[in-house]
């Protein structure tokens, strides 16, 4: 559970999430997310020590403070490697998964709360529509960074806030937050898709919808389960 007040110099986030990332060893989210020129294009394993090293190095004690702050907001919800999936699945998945299956996932995640799980979903999904594109000889198509930011935004919404309002306080740390994953968009756009985000859910007329969770098919659980497994022997030789 979070702490239940804020510390006046934040634990820097890569030490303070040790725990959680080590969990996560293998994962690509951290490490990719953690790009100077945010390279999204090969989510690729990486060992988790690297990954902690990567983070450390580019989030500054601004940036570890609002993570720290949105969690503690958001409650579980808002754990920074919910976020940080989030901000991952918009950058890597950009032309190669619906926007709905982005959307569909992180909901998942918020009720489920298995981050291994919904990864390697997200990862053998895209995986076969690499496959799909390389037999048709279509090649991935080039998304701005700006929209990527904004599809990150939509799936820390879904994630994060369920039907809830993005308040002030929320606009400000969402802002720090990706700018300091999607820093070549600038903090001043950021703000303004924040702003504009919050203004259209506040109005009701924000063209994203809330997508009801739905479970995977059976032979798609035991498959993951089935990878899951064999990566978790894989860490413990």
């Amino acid at each position: 559970m979070p702490s239940t007040s804020t510390p006046s110099l934040p634990i820097p986030f890569h030490r303070l999430y040790s725990t959680r990332l080590a969990g996560a060893a293998g994962s690509p989210i951290m490490a990719d997310i953690s790009s100077s020129e945010l390279t999204w294009m090969n989510p690729t394993p990486f060992p988790v020590s690297p990954t902690k090293r990567r983070v450390g190095k580019k989030c500054s004690v601004n940036d570890s403070r609002a993570f720290f702050e949105f969690q503690e907001r958001r409650g579980e919800p808002g754990d920074p490697l919910y976020v940080l999936l989030c901000c991952w699945l918009a950058a890597v998945g950009a032309g190669l998964l619906k926007s709905e299956e982005i959307l569909e996932g992180v909901g998942r995640l918020r009720i489920s709360d298995d981050i291994e799980f919904e990864e390697e979903n997200f990862i053998a999904m895209m995986n076969d529509s690499r496959e799909r594109r390389a037999k048709l000889r279509a090649p991935v198509p080039t998304i701005p960074m700006e929209i990527r930011a904004e599809k990150a935004l939509e799936a820390i919404h879904v994630c994060c806030f369920g039907r809830d309002l993005i308040e002030e306080e929320d606009k400000e740390l969402l802002s720090v937050i990706l700018n300091a994953v999607f820093p070549a968009v600038g903090m001043t756009v950021i703000e303004r898709i924040v702003k504009e985000k919050a203004k259209r859910v506040a109005e009701g007329t924000d063209e994203i919808k809330i997508p009801e969770p739905k479970p995977l098919p059976k032979e798609a659980v035991q498959l993951q389960m089935k990878d899951l497994q064999f990566l978790r022997e894989g860490n413990t030789e």
